[in-house]
């Protein structure tokens, strides 16, 4: 029992005495005013050339450390089928394979050009949509 109650002991006395070392960081939060489409981001990536890509709410952002560009299905390149983008990945060749309700849309980031395929028949309608949320991305 004493040796219980010394090695209880010793251990909350280790647990005083060690602390993990602090790591310095920087983060810089981007608003709206910055040029991000929306707060509400759901996935990011960064492409081999250091592009970082969200896909949000309202459609795809591109980030390349100075300055956002948007692309949605307003846009004049890069066209997307619908305005949200559920998930992204990348693929071996840099291109974007993106998540949207009804849609999967291949992006390519060289030509901003798109290819979409639609996954559901009939019309895009609001909370009856198909949306992929998780495309899986091996090694």
């Amino acid at each position: 029992m004493l040796r219980y109650y010394l090695s209880c002991g010793l251990l909350i006395l280790s647990a005083c005495v060690l602390h993990a070392q602090s790591i310095a960081t920087e983060m810089e939060v981007y608003e709206f005013s910055d040029g991000l489409s929306h707060r509400n981001v759901f996935r990011i990536r960064q492409d081999q050339t250091g592009m970082i890509w969200m896909a949000t709410i309202n459609g795809l952002n591109s980030f390349d450390g100075y300055q956002f560009r948007h692309y949605h299905p307003e846009s004049e390149e890069g066209q997307l089928p619908a305005e949200m983008v559920s998930d992204l990945a990348l693929s071996k060749e840099g291109n974007l394979l993106l998540a949207s309700p009804d849609f999967l849309t291949l992006f390519k980031p060289s030509t901003r050009r798109t290819q979409a395929r639609k996954i559901k028949p009939g019309d895009l309608v609001r909370r009856e949509s198909l949306v992929p949320h998780n495309l899986c991305q091996s090694g």
